[in-house]
């Protein structure tokens, strides 16, 4: 059981634990009219059968050794991106704070460390509400055939997960205040974006190319220079080759 937190202002004042469902964005959305779920609700689940990421695929987690959770927010955004970046850097700021280095944001919601994951973020509206899945590799350390990481890996200790999962709620709070000037909450996301402003290699059209992110627009769409084009892309126009 996780207990709710009293050093937040609304995100996890109510914390709904699951010890296996399949997905805990879909759970939010399946009682999302209960009177109980209300803003800042959080869903974490210790096992995820169905956890899922950006362009549908699979998360996969070993049950309890690691963050797999999601965040009920009914707060007025202009464009999903805002809460994608808000989050990106909240759980960035966190890791950082653990002396975990070469800490990146794969475009436009996924945190490598190198070129490993750590991190998932997966956020979705629904009836007007945002609902931001949140998977962190904490303390598996053996992920087999994916490119993964976690943060036992990168420390080579455990990690109490309550004490981590209120961290990175404490974080997006305080930095809630930034989505008031984007400006300022775009810099903190350009600053740790993976390839801003320097040259990588993409998978575009079916074929790999060379390409610099130039851009990041308010809908989360990209600004890119590829061999010399210049392009508007969604995230599922184009892929990082790591």
């Amino acid at each position: 059981m996780y207990l709710p937190f009293q050093n937040t202002s609304f995100i996890g004042n109510n914390i709904m634990y699951l010890p296996i469902c399949h997905s805990t964005n879909d759970y939010i959305k399946e009682n999302i009219d209960n009177i109980n779920m209300k803003n800042g609700t959080i869903a974490i689940a210790r096992e995820q059968t169905n956890g899922r990421g950006q362009r549908g695929n699979k998360w996969v987690s070993n049950p309890g050794e690691n963050l797999t959770f999601s965040i009920l927010i009914d707060n007025a955004f202009e464009h999903s991106f805002v809460l994608t970046q808000l989050i990106s850097v909240s759980v960035c700021e966190v890791l950082l704070s653990y002396s975990i280095n070469n800490i990146a944001v794969k475009w436009p919601n996924d945190i490598l460390v190198g070129h490993k994951k750590l991190c998932g973020i997966l956020i979705e509206k629904y009836k007007n509400k945002y609902i931001a899945g949140i998977g962190i590799n904490v303390n598996q350390q053996n992920f087999g055939y994916l490119n993964a990481t976690s943060m036992y890996n990168e420390c080579e200790h455990n990690f109490d997960i309550y004490k981590v999962l209120n961290e990175v709620c404490i974080n997006i709070e305080n930095n809630l205040p930034d989505v008031q000037n984007l400006n300022i909450l775009r810099t903190k996301y350009l600053n740790l974006l993976f390839g801003y402003q320097k040259q990588r290699t993409y998978m575009y059209d079916g074929k790999t190319c060379t390409g610099i992110i130039e851009k990041i627009y308010d809908d989360g769409k990209i600004g890119m220079d590829i061999d010399g084009n210049k392009l508007i892309l969604g995230n599922r126009e184009i892929k990082y080759v790591l």
